[in-house]
């Protein structure tokens, strides 16, 4: 279970958390005290990915309430925690470098996501670190199990709609760090992250992904992207068919005939091709959770594992605007 993990304390001094120096990194490395700050200070490229988060961290606090401030900066201090735990138990200086590289550019790329205005909105991100010592022989060198975990955060505007997301976005990342039992009862790495597919004056569109790995197992193994789009006008809430499409038109039927068509040629050349079962496809196509909005258009998202017979396999279609507009509410959030 999640709480297993060994969660990042909320108060721990940070290199990044502070303004940048004249230094590569972002402190002064003739003062450097630990492990850690000397592994950044010896490496030139890990010195140059310190100076640019720790810039890129900075901008975006400038950009937050102190609410939102207070969530990234938890987040921030959970993530230095959780790279020390995990790269500097590495066996020899250049894992540890290796290690520590690819947790920067990762984060990073997170901070992309730090601090998003679209309209009278502004998005941040929710981030939770944990590591697990390990104690499995097939572990890779015995190093710690990794959770990472992440979401949307609505800095503001204030409202008890975005109250509301924001404690569901949180319940759902530990929920989905709850992963014992996945590998012969051994814990797993564990991934929880999202990707903004499409904002708008009215409209988020975003995709969270999940995905875990065993140690010493050849790959990964991930679940589909969950899709949720949120329309931010007049009030907050969760995209539901009546904000997309005229409901007096038949735009169910033709998202179903487009999908069952899509699926079919998937498995035409199967030894038993699939009996596509019109209302299974019905259901799933007209759920606002398996639709992605882009400025292209809308993706409807199904799982295949019914008709192609492997787990975790999935069927895309993407519908452009320009074909879905006889079927669209005068008010849909979708470009002109």
């Amino acid at each position: 279970m999640l709480s297993r993990f060994v969660w990042a304390p909320l108060l721990l001094g940070s290199t990044v958390l502070m303004p940048a120096t004249s230094q590569a990194a972002s402190f002064d490395c003739s003062k450097a005290a630990n492990a850690f700050e000397k592994a950044i200070c010896v490496d030139t490229e890990l010195s140059d990915l310190d100076a640019q988060l720790n810039k890129k961290y900075v901008s975006a606090l400038t950009r937050l309430s102190e609410d939102g401030k207070a969530v990234l900066r938890d987040g921030e201090r959970q993530w230095l925690h959780f790279i020390r735990e995990v790269c500097l138990n590495q066996r020899n200086a250049d894992r540890q470098s290796k290690c520590l590289r690819s947790k920067y550019d990762r984060r990073l790329s997170e901070l992309d996501t730090a601090a998003l205005q679209m309209g009278a909105y502004v998005f941040s991100r929710r981030d939770h670190f944990a590591s697990l010592p390990s104690t499995q022989d097939r572990s890779d060198d015995h190093r710690p199990y990794e959770a990472q975990g992440s979401y949307l955060y609505i800095d503001r505007p204030v409202s008890a709609p975005a109250a509301q997301f924001n404690k569901e976005s949180t319940i759902a990342i530990l929920k989905a760090l709850e992963m014992d039992g996945y590998c012969d009862n051994a814990p797993a790495d564990v991934t929880t992250d999202f990707s903004v597919q499409r904002m708008g004056a009215s409209v988020i569109s975003v995709a969270r992904i999940w995905g875990y790995y065993c140690h010493g197992a050849p790959h990964g193994w991930g679940n589909p992207a969950a899709h949720e789009t949120y329309v931010l006008v007049p009030e907050l809430h969760r995209l539901a068919a009546k904000d997309l499409f005229d409901l007096a038109s038949p735009w169910a039927k033709t998202l179903t005939e487009r999908m069952k068509a899509v699926i079919a040629d998937r498995t035409k050349d199967l030894p038993n091709p699939a009996d596509i079962d019109q209302s299974t496809v019905a259901d799933e196509v007209a759920d606002p959770k398996n639709w992605t909005l882009s400025d292209q258009g809308m993706t409807l998202t199904v799982s295949s594992e019914e008709w192609l017979g492997y787990a975790g396999s999935v069927t895309e279609v993407t519908i452009p605007w320009a074909e879905l507009r006889p079927f669209l509410a005068s008010t849909a959030p979708v470009p002109k």
